[in-house]
């Protein structure tokens, strides 16, 4: 969903946010062929750029740890192209929401740390950390 499609859905949709992140979160599962996953996490990221205030974007907070998987899933995948649109999409979000990342700041910090060593070449072992 492109982002001036998400703005003009914005307010006929508003009243149905809980089935719309559903449905999203639906399509962003374990599982679901990865296109679809792509797809469902930038329909959502738009939709949230849409929002105004932190209380709205409240209902999409569950989809966090999916939008999370599916960057890290397009990095082990060697989906670079992806992987960077997925992050640019998720840096948007944080600049208009910040406090939207703020509540999983935890997942999303160990995530920003697998990418930080996909991008160095380097494969993701958690004991790097442990012995570092």
């Amino acid at each position: 969903m492109s982002l001036q499609l998400a703005e003009e859905l914005a307010e006929p949709l508003r009243s149905h946010l809980p089935a719309l992140a559903s449905t999203l979160g639906q399509c962003m599962a374990a599982g679901v062929a990865f296109p679809v996953r792509l797809a469902a996490l930038r329909a959502t990221t738009n939709f949230i750029l849409t929002l105004e205030g932190d209380k709205s974007c409240d209902v999409f907070q569950n989809l966090l740890p999916s939008m999370l998987e599916t960057l890290t899933g397009a990095l082990t995948g060697g989906q670079e192209v992806e992987a960077q649109e997925v992050l640019e999409a998720l840096i948007e979000v944080a600049d208009m929401h910040p406090r939207f990342l703020r509540k999983q700041l935890e997942s999303v910090l160990n995530t920003m740390v697998q990418v930080s060593f996909n991008l160095n070449g380097t494969l993701w072992n958690p004991w790097h950390l442990r012995f570092a």
